[in-house]
């Protein structure tokens, strides 16, 4: 993985319930209205082709003083976004603005450690994720697939 996702070509990710995405890195920004950082993406459907979606996080003012906030915060935006797709808040079925950004929040809790996935969400993961990016999305390294 690239130092940071935020900044690099865009990336494919694979969800815990099987959405297949990849997301692009747009830049971040300090708004003018509120004290804090909004990062923003899009993310393109590669499951189904059902089109892109608009995301922003938006980092909380306070989060910045945070222990290791730079080398953490881009990971922290894509555990975000995956978790976002995962409980639904964000999907590529539901109607949406093509225009608008779906904000997602940031705060202090979201740098510490989440619950566990349980057995049976780590097995389903590591079957889509042999499916979509081993299979489907070939690998960018060159080792060669293998099977699991």
């Amino acid at each position: 993985m690239p130092d940071d996702p935020r900044t690099s070509k865009p990336l494919k990710f694979v969800t815990i319930g099987g959405e297949c995405f990849q997301l692009e890195a747009k830049g971040e920004m300090e708004p003018q209205s509120r004290d804090g950082i909004v990062y923003k993406f899009h993310a393109t459907d590669l499951a189904k082709n059902r089109g892109k979606r608009l995301v922003s996080v938006f980092s909380y003012g306070p989060n910045t003083e945070l222990p290791d906030y730079k080398e953490r915060v881009a990971v922290v935006c894509l555990n975000t976004i995956r978790r976002a797709f995962d409980s639904t808040t964000l999907n590529f079925d539901a109607p949406y603005d093509e225009g608008k950004y779906k904000e997602l929040p940031l705060d202090a809790s979201s740098f510490q450690p989440q619950p566990p996935a349980t057995d049976i969400q780590i097995q389903d993961l590591i079957k889509n994720q042999a499916y979509w990016l081993g299979h489907r999305y070939k690998c960018e390294s060159r080792e060669p697939f293998r099977s699991f």
